[in-house]
């Protein structure tokens, strides 16, 4: 039990409680752009920049609005980050890590349930370019990734003076999406991928169990 010591608090439970309304909206509102409203007999391929844009400024809005309560993760890779950098205690990780989850599969629900289903499509799921290989598509979660938690570390390093970490993230997050959107069709966000995952097996009738399918990501 010394290890979930601080856990039973407060504090705490707001912190995993803002991952997991922050996840939720961030997930609903970004999977929402790479959803096309045209129709069937005259498709049109996603906007790469609208895409790359509400991700961004929606982590810049999540942060702003949650950092303050529990750091604003809003992302697994993020949170294992922290444990490997000594950041945040591997108990705490396990709530914030559960909570992310649940809030993706929610907020990626909720956009399931109001979109028509002639044009939800794929709902931002993440699909390697054909003109790539399975390993292609790992090197550039790799990069993108590792960016994304490079910026994040930079941002929040107290012998930074100019800090502004929800605009330097956000830019981050634009950053990764602009370069990969093309490669590896969808979300970059590892919360959005199993929130589409889970949606996915539901739909096809398979177990719930199943819906931790990260398509190439690691985490």
């Amino acid at each position: 039990m010394v290890a979930f010591k601080g856990v039973w608090t407060q504090s705490f439970w707001k912190a995993v409680s803002a991952e997991f309304v922050g996840t939720l909206i961030f997930v609903f509102l970004g999977l929402g752009s790479t959803i096309s409203w045209t129709s069937a007999d005259s498709p049109q391929s996603a906007d790469l920049v609208l895409i790359s844009l509400c991700f961004g400024y929606g982590i810049v809005t999540m942060v702003h609005c949650f950092g303050h309560i529990s750091g604003a993760h809003i992302n697994p890779a993020v949170t294992i980050t922290l444990v490997c950098t000594r950041k945040v205690t591997l108990a705490k990780s396990v709530f914030y890590i559960m909570a992310q989850c649940l809030g993706a599969i929610f907020g990626a629900g909720l956009l399931y349930l109001i979109t028509p289903t002639d044009i939800t499509g794929n709902l931002g799921v993440t699909m390697i370019n054909k003109r790539l290989s399975i390993g292609h598509g790992l090197l550039i979660e790799l990069i993108i990734t590792f960016q994304l938690v490079f910026t994040i570390s930079a941002s929040c390093d107290p012998k930074n003076k100019d800090k502004l970490p929800a605009l330097a993230i956000g830019i981050s997050v634009v950053f990764g999406h602009l370069f990969a959107v093309n490669k590896l069709h969808g979300s970059k966000h590892e919360s959005s991928k199993i929130s589409w995952a889970c949606c996915h097996y539901v739909e096809m009738g398979q177990p719930l169990g199943n819906f931790f399918h990260f398509n190439v990501s690691m985490f």
